[in-house]
């Protein structure tokens, strides 16, 4: 989700995922960002094993609530 910088006002909405009856798209080929804070002796920091920088690009949007119930919620779809 994305705000306003000075209220903090919700504005816009993205999505990553698919279909109830689909599997979540593979995040195992993006990126795995560096742990924040100190480094080591070598001046190297570690990396964060089970997390993945997803590009915006990946993502469905900008969508507003309404458009996010539906990606999350697709009309006609049945349990």
């Amino acid at each position: 989700m994305s705000h306003t910088l000075k209220e903090l006002h919700l504005s816009q909405f993205r999505f990553f995922g698919a279909s109830p009856s689909e599997p979540l798209p593979n995040i195992e080929g993006f990126r795995k960002p560096m742990k924040p804070g100190r480094r080591n002796a070598a001046g190297e920091r570690k990396i964060r094993e089970n997390y993945r920088k997803v590009p915006i690009s990946q993502f469905q949007g900008p969508l507003t609530v309404e458009g996010l119930a539906d990606a999350l919620f697709p009309p006609g779809h049945e349990a």
